[in-house]
């Protein structure tokens, strides 16, 4: 063979072989994702299975109670509910008590900026005298 043909023949090989490299890895890859998806079947039903006798065993332990379920619920609601009412009681007195605050605020801010316009007045009315004595 030739030299060309020789080259060309190497090279070839080292594709080939780059190309069975990939293949292998791409193999792996696959068989490695397989794995994981069995792996995970199997956890999900593991759980599921504990998840559902834990559910089984609150279920009879609620039943052992002796109230039925409704009323369960009902008293769980109403604490809920009379959680939500007594943070919305704070709510309202807060306001009220911030309404109050600003009008005693405003009000004693309006005095002031009385107080200040009349010294303001007083000081340009003897300023005005002055200009007219002059």
């Amino acid at each position: 063979m030739s030299d060309i043909t020789n080259k060309v023949v190497d090279v070839a090989d080292k594709v080939k072989g780059q190309v069975k490299e990939q293949l292998d890895q791409a193999n792996d890859s696959v068989s490695q994702l397989a794995k994981a998806g069995r792996g995970l079947v199997v956890m999900v039903s593991s759980e599921a299975s504990k998840q559902f006798d834990a559910l089984v065993e609150t279920g009879e332990a609620q039943k052992e109670d002796g109230r039925s379920l409704s009323e369960q619920f009902k008293e769980s609601f109403e604490g809920q509910f009379n959680d939500i009412k007594g943070s919305l009681d704070q709510v309202k007195l807060a306001a009220l008590g911030l309404f109050t605050k600003a009008r005693e605020t405003g009000e004693k801010a309006f005095k002031d900026l009385v107080e200040l316009g009349e010294g303001q007045q007083s000081t340009a009315n003897t300023a005005d005298a002055k200009e007219a004595a002059a």
